[in-house]
């Protein structure tokens, strides 16, 4: 069926995506806890407890991390 096989689909583009960071992981150990692009190490983070509950709220004032995060609390799922 159709349904199916999109499914089935779905499930196979799933794994590469594992397969890939495993692939990542194998190569650079150090990305859990690492930038992947060197070029952010400099980057200025907020670690005040304002800038984490706007960002926990979905007000970061970046729409795109914004609308992931009033999705996750509609819906419990977030976009990968």
């Amino acid at each position: 069926t159709p349904a199916l096989s999109r499914d089935a689909d779905k499930f196979l583009a799933e794994l590469g995506w594992r397969e890939f960071s495993h692939a990542l992981l194998f190569q650079r150990p150090d990305l859990p806890a690492a930038n992947f692009r060197r070029e952010f190490d400099g980057f200025p983070w907020r670690s005040d407890d304002a800038a984490y509950r706007a960002w926990t709220r979905g007000r970061t004032g970046y729409p795109l991390v914004d609308a992931g995060m009033r999705e996750l609390w509609a819906t419990g799922y977030m976009h990968n």
